[in-house]
C-alpha cells in the first residue's frame, strides 16, 4: 500500500512539473539572481553568449547601436541597474501595485521584471530579435507574463514611441507613471546617438509619461553633461538631480539584505560586470528626474 501511494505521488509530481515548467526554474542555472523587496528575480543571458563571448548580432539587428560590438551590450546587467533598484526599493512594496511602468532599453529586463513582481503593469522595450527573445524568456522564467508586454523601440522612432502608448485592451491607450532609463547615456555617447536618446526622452514625456528616471554611471563627464544640456534646451522639460544616487550606492554596498544578496554567475563566460564590480571600484552615479513643466 505504501509503495502504491509513493508511486502515485511521484507520478503526480512528474505531471505537475511537466505542465508547469516554471515551477522547476530553481533547478536551472541562472546568470543573475537579484533580490528586490523580498522578491527574487532570475535572469539568463542569450544562449549564444554562453556559446561564444565574442558573438555579435547581425548588423540588421543592432538597431539602436551602431558599433560592431554593441550587439552584446544588453546581455549584461550593468552597475546602474543595481543603484536604480536600490532607489526604487525606497518606495516600498505597495506603491507599485497597479502602476504603469516603461523600462526603456531594458537589457535583460531586470528593472522592469522587478517592478512587475510587485504588481506593476510594465512595458519593456529593447531592439533586435535576439534581445527581445531573451527578455521574453526572462519574463516567463519569473512568471510575470500577465503584467509585462515586451516591445521593440528604436530611439528616435516616433511611430514606435507612439506604439508603446497604445494598449489594445483600452480605448484610451495607456499612460506611464514612471519611465526608467537606466545606464543608457554611455551607449548614446559611444554610438553617437545622443540626439536620438534626447528625442526619445522628450517624446515620451510629451506623450504623457508623468516622470522619467534617468540613472547612469559616470564615465565621460563632459559628454554626459552635453546630453543634460540638450535635455534642458527643451522648454517643456523640467530636470531635477537626485542627491540619492550616492546614498543608494552606499546602501547597496553596506546592506546585508535585498540587493546586496545579488549574485552574478562566476562561470567561465561571466562578463565580469554587476554587483562584484561595485564592491571593487570607486564609482560615481548620476540620477535625474525629468517631467513636463506642466505636470
Amino acid at each position: 500500500w505504501t509503495f502504491t501511494v509513493l508511486n502515485e505521488i511521484l507520478i503526480l509530481t512528474y505531471i505537475f512539473f511537466l505542465f508547469n515548467p516554471e515551477s522547476s526554474a530553481i533547478n536551472v542555472d541562472f546568470d543573475y539572481t537579484v533580490s528586490f523587496l523580498g522578491e527574487t528575480i532570475l535572469l539568463k543571458q542569450p544562449d549564444s553568449l554562453m556559446e561564444d563571448k565574442n558573438n555579435t548580432l547581425k548588423s540588421e539587428e543592432l538597431s539602436n547601436y551602431s558599433s560592431e560590438q554593441a550587439g552584446t551590450t544588453g546581455w549584461t546587467v550593468w552597475n546602474a541597474n543595481f543603484v536604480t533598484l536600490r532607489y526604487l526599493e525606497k518606495k516600498g512594496r505597495e506603491w507599485w501595485r497597479g502602476k504603469h511602468i516603461l523600462d526603456l532599453s531594458a537589457g535583460l529586463g531586470l528593472v522592469g521584471i522587478a517592478c512587475a513582481k510587485l504588481g506593476a503593469k510594465v512595458t519593456i522595450s529593447e531592439v533586435g530579435s535576439k534581445q527581445l527573445e531573451c527578455i521574453r524568456n526572462n519574463v516567463s522564467i519569473n512568471q510575470v507574463e500577465d503584467n509585462v508586454r515586451v516591445v521593440e523601440l528604436l530611439w528616435g522612432d516616433n511611430k514606435a514611441i507612439n506604439d508603446v502608448f497604445s494598449n489594445p485592451g483600452q480605448d484610451k491607450g495607456c499612460y506611464y507613471d514612471l519611465v526608467i532609463a537606466s545606464d543608457l547615456v554611455y551607449i548614446a555617447i559611444r554610438d553617437s546617438i545622443q540626439e536620438q536618446l534626447v528625442q526619445t526622452i522628450n517624446r515620451l514625456i510629451e506623450k504623457g509619461a508623468k516622470r522619467l528616471l534617468l540613472v547612469y554611471e559616470e564615465r565621460m563627464r563632459p559628454e554626459e553633461e552635453k546630453i543634460l544640456q540638450m535635455l534642458t534646451k527643451h522648454q517643456n522639460l523640467h530636470l531635477f538631480q537626485h542627491p540619492e544616487s550616492d546614498i543608494c550606492l552606499k546602501d547597496v554596498l553596506s546592506s546585508k539584505h535585498n540587493l546586496s544578496d545579488s549574485d552574478c554567475s562566476d562561470n567561465e563566460n561571466d562578463t565580469g560586470f554587476g554587483l562584484e564590480s561595485l564592491l571593487e571600484e570607486e564609482l560615481t552615479f548620476r540620477m535625474y528626474s525629468l517631467s513636463s513643466v506642466d505636470s
